[in-house]
């Protein structure tokens, strides 16, 4: 089955373009606002051809939120062929939704007039990316925490626990407080990957 996701704010032009132009079977609209009337003519227009219509509600200026909401969603959907609208909502809402698509390689849209399909890798996601010693420190680091106890509880050497938290920090997973001890925390998008290990 098609399943079309998508952010929606207060203005369901773009939406409606998006409707037009990406093929579907199923609408799942993401919004922080599902009382709107434009929900009732939607579902209404749907019932016509009999789509199925599912409104989600989330806080759209709550960030790992949506991140985290717009993720099940993909989830639920797995088996099927997911095409993602980003256009809908406030920034944060739809930012989200554009790096869950990057993560999960999920083909993302852009609609205002006309429809543009977003540059998605497909098969290839951010998880993919932290390696089997990278997952290790993450597995350990709970909110913030001494780097010295972590490397202890890693068994990692030195220089290599250096270099790898390095590349977390590059990657926007974990981030260093060099005051004193040096100290790590996890990145909201460390914490999602963390999460789920």
């Amino acid at each position: 089955m098609k399943i079309l996701i998508t952010t929606f704010g207060r203005d369901e032009a773009k939406l409606n373009v998006a409707r037009r132009d990406i093929g579907y079977e199923k609408l799942v609209i993401i919004t922080d606002a599902p009382e709107l009337d434009a929900f009732k003519k939607i579902r209404e227009m749907e019932s016509i051809t009999g789509t199925e219509v599912e409104l989600i509600k989330v806080d759209s200026y709550d960030f790992m939120g949506c991140f985290n909401k717009i993720g099940e969603t993909i989830e639920k959907y797995k088996n099927h062929d997911v095409r993602f609208n980003t256009s809908g909502g406030p920034k944060i809402l739809s930012a989200a939704a554009l790096l869950m698509c990057f993560n999960k390689g999920i083909p993302a849209y852009h609609s205002e007039e006309k429809t543009y399909k977003l540059p998605v890798i497909k098969g290839v996601s951010f998880e993919e990316k932290i390696n089997r010693d990278e997952r290790k420190i993450l597995k350990n680091i709970k909110k913030e925490c001494e780097a010295e106890k972590i490397k202890k509880k890693t068994g990692f050497s030195g220089r290599k626990f250096d270099i790898l938290l390095m590349e977390m920090s590059r990657k926007g997973i974990a981030k260093m407080d060099y005051n004193g001890k040096t100290r790590i925390m996890l990145t909201p998008i460390g914490e999602y990957f963390r999460k789920k290990m």
